[in-house]
């Protein structure tokens, strides 16, 4: 029963993460001056979300299989949570810039080319404060997607032993 919660679970966490990465996508293309990293990181939070996709599609294929230990469950559910706690922090600053974007915005801000706004340089200088922060989130994303994708390799290996046993045992017993 642990499983159907795990799947689900997975899976509203990857589409909070599509969302995340949308909001990021669409601050990149309003900001003039927003960094090609917040791009990254959008990326990063697509990529890391597409494999929890994954992961929650293959659980929810395999749940009757059982090809998993609850060991495997656990780190699973342990992993989503830490991608949703990260996905968490990147919305918060996100959101603490967007807001701080569109106030200024409304007061007769500058727009650029193609409708974007232009910070001033003292907002632009704003940035680099929020780089390294940035980058410790985007390292851990890097760590979660790599445990995930391990996990989804050993499901898929089980996945084909299971499947070749099954195989082999029904040669052996038409003999």
């Amino acid at each position: 029963m642990a499983e159907i919660g795990l799947i689900a679970s997975v899976i509203g966490v990857a589409g909070a993460g599509l969302k995340l990465s949308i909001t990021l996508y669409t601050f990149s293309e309003t900001v003039a001056t927003a960094a090609d990293s917040i791009k990254a990181i959008a990326k990063d939070v697509s990529l890391t979300s597409a494999v929890l996709e994954e992961l929650g599609s293959n659980l929810k294929h395999d749940e009757q299989a059982r090809l998993y230990s609850s060991t495997a469950l656990k780190t699973a559910q342990t992993v989503v949570v830490d991608c949703e706690a990260v996905f968490k922090q990147i919305d918060g600053a996100l959101s603490k810039s967007m807001e701080r974007i569109s106030g200024l915005s409304g007061n007769g801000r500058r727009k650029g080319k193609g409708g974007k706004v232009v910070l001033s340089a003292m907002e632009k200088l704003k940035w680099p404060f929020l780089q390294p922060k940035m980058q410790e989130l985007r390292a851990n994303l890097e760590r979660l997607k790599s445990t995930l994708v391990l996990m989804l390799n050993v499901l898929t290996y089980a996945r084909k032993v299971q499947t070749e046993y099954a195989t082999s045992d029904c040669i052996v017993r038409a003999w």
